[in-house]
């Protein structure tokens, strides 16, 4: 009983209020039943008349429902709904606009160092549906030299690798011919001039162990060869292959932390 009583103080202080400040949304029959209403349960509230406090409720809940929908929801579901859209939102952005990324390893040095939390633009090159390598969305195809990020699957890599999310570097689109020699990065017979941020980075063959050590390989359709900075020691395409644009996930553009790293990359 004391429950009910409690529960009916608070919800016609509440109505009372809400027809005050916003009683303009409610039709004036219905408005002038509501406090009619209210004033008929304080009465009963007073006399503890249990059996017209439960009936005045009833008369009250569908004017709540109708004009002011939520207006009387507990503070857990308020939270619960509130909560519910943040993580609805941060799925979003992670799936669709941008994600943190941590670097695990030394392969992409000197750029990127172990530790470093990185931007990634999840829908550079189009949107994939959450979970799959199905591309909804094509906007672009990745250039050369850009940094990305991509998923390992179906690609031979080591067992412990595997499911994993990989950052290499592109450096040979689809139909290209590309050579490494003297450090440097050839594709079809001429040097690929490297952004200056490269100018101290030496690419080694290590004969190229994927391709029956060739001396150069040709890009097929629908594939990028990739390459990590650090070649003396990144797992790449020299070991594992070409790169299907599918795998693909984004393109990172910015060191997050540490502060003193932070800049575009």
């Amino acid at each position: 009983m004391a429950k009910l009583i409690k529960r009916a103080i608070f919800i016609t202080n509440k109505m009372e209020k809400l027809l005050r400040k916003n009683g303009s949304k409610v039709p004036e029959d219905v408005r002038e039943r509501a406090q009619q209403t209210i004033a008929e349960l304080r009465e009963s509230i007073r006399r503890g008349d249990v059996e017209q406090v439960r009936r005045g409720l009833k008369q009250l809940r569908p004017v709540q429902k109708r004009y002011f929908p939520g207006a009387h929801k507990p503070v857990w579901r308020g939270i619960a709904e509130f909560l519910g859209l943040a993580l609805v939102v941060s799925l979003f952005l992670r799936t669709f606009v941008v994600a943190a990324f941590t670097i695990p390893s030394s392969s992409m040095n000197p750029t990127l160092a172990p530790g470093d939390i990185i931007l990634v633009w999840r829908s550079a090159y189009g949107v994939t549906l959450p979970f799959t390598n199905r591309q909804l969305l094509k906007i672009r195809s990745p250039r050369r030299w850009k940094i990305t990020v991509f998923t390992t699957k179906g690609l031979p890599v080591a067992k412990k690798d595997r499911g994993k999310a990989f950052i290499k570097r592109v450096v040979g689109l689809p139909g290209e011919e590309i050579e490494i020699k003297d450090g440097e990065i050839y594709v079809n017979g001429k040097l690929a001039p490297k952004p200056r941020s490269l100018s101290t980075v030496k690419y080694i063959r290590k004969g190229l162990p994927a391709f029956n050590n060739a001396q150069k390989v040709k890009v097929p359709p629908g594939m990028y060869f990739v390459l990590g900075d650090n070649t003396e020691d990144s797992e790449d395409s020299r070991f594992w292959g070409f790169l299907p644009e599918e795998n693909i996930r984004g393109r990172a553009f910015l060191i997050f932390f540490p502060r003193s790293r932070i800049h575009s990359i």
